[in-house]
């Protein structure tokens, strides 16, 4: 992060699982102190009827729960991944509560820091539960949901 950091850039993203805070102290102090760190958790799975029957990860404990998405994909049938969460409901008894994929909230942030970028791509992300059986869109851009 300190060679990462010299080169000033808008974001970092750290796209790894880990308790910090016995290992790593300077690294816990810097994530709770820079507002371009983001981090991930991961959503605990859930059944049909919405149970958790599946472990989850915990997001670093210092860092603001705006700067932390989930990093979440489902498996096709086969174990095949070809599809990718951009939002979801947050689940109950689940250590992730972000309801923002990790890389939609990086791509969004890198968007409110370009100087040439639109109102509509600064305005805030919906909610998940806003969009229930819609498509999502940001900015000029409209992600269709898979049918």
């Amino acid at each position: 992060l300190k060679t990462l950091n010299q080169a000033q850039p808008r974001l970092i993203g750290l796209d790894i699982y880990r308790d910090y805070k016995a290992s790593q102290p300077e690294l816990v102090k810097q994530l709770s102190r820079s507002d371009r760190l983001y981090a991930l958790c991961k959503v605990a799975e859930t059944d049909a009827e919405g149970r958790v029957i599946g472990s989850s990860a915990a997001p670093p404990a210092n860092i603001a729960p705006d700067r932390v998405g989930f990093s979440d994909v489902i498996d096709d049938p086969g174990g095949i991944v070809r599809r990718h969460l951009l939002l979801q409901e947050a689940v109950a008894d689940s250590q992730c509560n972000s309801e923002y994929a990790f890389s939609l909230l990086l791509a969004k942030r890198y968007l409110e820091l370009n100087p040439a970028a639109s109102a509509a791509d600064k305005a805030p992300l919906p909610k998940p539960e806003s969009l229930t059986g819609s498509d999502l869109q940001l900015g000029n851009t409209v992600f269709n949901r898979f049918q």
